[in-house]
């Protein structure tokens, strides 16, 4: 089976990480401003964030970008009380 990490950029890491940590039930790994990897109790990895325009990713480089990149994701969480 094949493992997929996805990573979405975002523009406040710390805040999002903490977001995500409360809805998926998952801890930190890396932690910063910057940068966060989010993995579950066994330390698979759930989910990493990436802050818009941190280290010239072309595909993550400007927030402001027209919709229209093909990217959907779509998680189910029996955590989720919205």
């Amino acid at each position: 089976m094949t493992k997929l990490d996805p990573i979405i950029a975002v523009n406040d890491v710390v805040k999002s990480s903490k977001r995500y940590r409360s809805v998926f039930g998952c801890r930190s790994r890396h932690g910063g401003p910057e940068f966060d990897i989010l993995v579950s109790d066994n330390d698979e990895v759930v989910l990493g964030l990436h802050k818009w325009g941190a280290y010239d990713h072309p595909t993550i480089e400007k927030p402001h970008n027209s919709p229209g990149n093909g990217l959907i994701l779509y998680f189910i969480t029996v955590n989720y009380e919205g």
